[in-house]
């Protein structure tokens, strides 16, 4: 994934996001990147955790500084039960603003890939997919798995 704010230090391996403006500007945060592993979840977003002077930021003691993007909306989003650094939301928010048109085009692709490929692994016998009750009224209904 590249991105204007995060670079990928080849030797560590890690991915290195780094501000232009603010009180965070000019340092480099390791970060760790999730999308929700459920194919079937509506969520639209992709969380970093980010973190300064360790090589794997999780979550865990101390907290990270958590960032929650919606891909399709192109906002902050809000992190669900996670631990965060009480900093993180001023710390989305720097990030937000520093996110180009560019970037949102490539977390989008990220998080598309990342989804269809749960939903061409899944097998569709354990998936625990609610329907609405029109589709489960007919007996001959389809409804589509996947689309392109």
């Amino acid at each position: 994934m590249e991105l204007s704010i995060l670079t990928c230090d080849e030797p560590s391996q890690t991915h290195l996001l780094r501000l232009q403006c603010g009180p965070w500007a000019d340092r480099d945060f390791v970060t760790a990147w999730h999308i929700c592993k459920n194919p079937l979840c509506a969520c639209q977003t992709i969380t970093l955790f980010c973190a300064e002077d360790r090589p794997q930021p999780l979550v865990s003691d101390p907290p990270p500084l958590v960032v929650c993007l919606d891909v399709v909306r192109r906002q902050l989003a809000r992190p669900t039960e996670v631990k965060m650094d009480s900093r993180s939301p001023a710390f989305a928010k720097a990030v937000r603003t520093e996110l180009q048109p560019d970037d949102w085009v490539e977390l989008y692709h990220l998080w598309s890939a990342t989804k269809q490929d749960q939903v061409r692994r899944a097998d569709p016998n354990t998936l625990d997919a609610v329907f609405a009750p029109g589709v489960m009224a007919g007996e001959e209904t389809m409804v589509g798995f996947s689309e392109p």
